[in-house]
């Protein structure tokens, strides 16, 4: 703010101290440099006033945020709920869901980042996430869909690697798992 005012200032002195134009100027069909000068700063001085008048108020304060459901300076409080999953055959839902909820911190962090850099977002919902479980119990391949391709991708990295229980038919098996996101503040 203070160098846009300081900005506007210096440029409102420096107009105010033009040459003086001489007596008999010769008539020109271009604008000299110094009048395309004086036309660009006249642009800028234009643009600065726009920004500070939507920047300050009328009374020469600031303006305010649009008012939200909570304070900004207190981040967000994220919330994970692991839905009951859908598993494939030689898979135990319970098993598999408790399995989850041991990185239920890890999945967490996703969203939590997304609210600390965005706190003013009421963003939240369900994401689904489609895992495939090796016979050794590794997550070889996830897909997450549902909120923000930033949300889903950082859901996919941190469930990718994770190990589940091993299926009892000795291949690879698929799981369908609701991940539900919520905030309170």
């Amino acid at each position: 703010m203070r160098r846009i005012a300081c900005l506007w200032l210096a440029a409102a002195c420096w107009s105010s101290s033009k040459p003086a134009a001489p007596a008999n100027p010769a008539p020109t069909a271009q604008p000299t440099s110094i009048e395309l000068e004086q036309a660009e700063l006249a642009i800028a001085r234009a643009e600065m006033e726009a920004q500070v008048s939507k920047e300050v108020g009328g009374d020469g304060t600031a303006t305010e945020l649009p008012p939200t459901s909570g304070s900004l300076k207190d981040p967000p409080i994220a919330g994970l709920e692991i839905g009951v999953p859908i598993v494939g055959a030689g898979l135990d839902a319970a098993v598999v869901r408790r399995y989850l909820r041991r990185d239920e911190a890890a999945l967490r962090a996703c969203y939590e980042k997304h609210l600390r850099f965005e706190p003013w977002t009421n963003l939240q919902g369900t994401v689904s996430a489609v895992l495939t479980i090796s016979a050794s119990g590794l997550v070889t391949t996830a897909r997450a869909k549902g909120l923000t391709t930033e949300i889903d991708a950082c859901l996919v990295r941190t469930l990718e690697g994770l190990e589940l229980p091993r299926p009892t038919t000795a291949r690879p098996a698929e799981v369908t798992v609701p991940l539900e996101l919520t905030f309170s503040r």
